[in-house]
């Protein structure tokens, strides 16, 4: 805190001992006047993109749950979608957005596809990784008591893959602020 109070304390008296930088490099008191005077053309864009993100980033998080259960449960669903992801991955982003222009249209979803797309991939395959690593003998307890399928990655490996999930949900955060 006081660090950055110093570097805004230094940075207006640069541009004060320095009168033509003003129009230049503005000092922080008139640029935080300038941004807050203009709130009202940059705020609902800013909250319609906040907006976007958020749920592209909830989708990604409910899309990357039922698919790394698949990817535990089945090897053919385990192939089929690390090969997607593969693809999807190797591709830029930017090869989707005239794709799905041409399809449906410039509008939310257009932002939105694209924005979940990016996430849901680090989210699942790192959920992935960490159910496989729950310890074997609680999969043995797990399997001395006939618990099916669904219960056991319910009850023992979602729980204990959620730490590194949610390591994953700020990486994932960082990755939608750069898109």
């Amino acid at each position: 805190t006081v660090a950055l109070f110093l570097l805004l304390c230094s940075w207006e008296g640069f541009v004060q001992a320095f009168d033509p930088l003003q129009r230049l490099f503005p000092g922080p008191w008139k640029t935080i006047l300038i941004w807050f005077s203009e709130m009202r053309v940059w705020g609902p864009q800013a909250f319609s993109t906040g907006r976007t993100l958020a749920l592209a980033l909830l989708g990604a998080s409910a899309l990357a749950i039922p698919l790394a259960f698949g990817m535990v449960r089945f090897r053919t669903i385990r192939a089929g979608i690390e090969a997607l992801f593969l693809v999807l991955q190797c591709l830029p982003l930017f090869v989707f957005t005239p794709i799905l222009v041409a399809l449906i249209g410039w509008g939310w979803t257009t932002v939105f596809l694209p924005s979940m797309l990016v996430v849901v991939f680090p989210l699942c395959t790192s959920l992935f990784k960490a159910i496989e690593r729950v310890p074997k003998p609680y999969l043995d307890l797990f399997a001395t008591y006939q618990v099916s399928s669904w219960r056991l990655f319910w009850h023992l490996q979602l729980p204990y893959a959620l730490p590194v999930f949610f390591s994953s949900l700020r990486v994932a955060i960082a990755t939608l602020g750069t898109t």
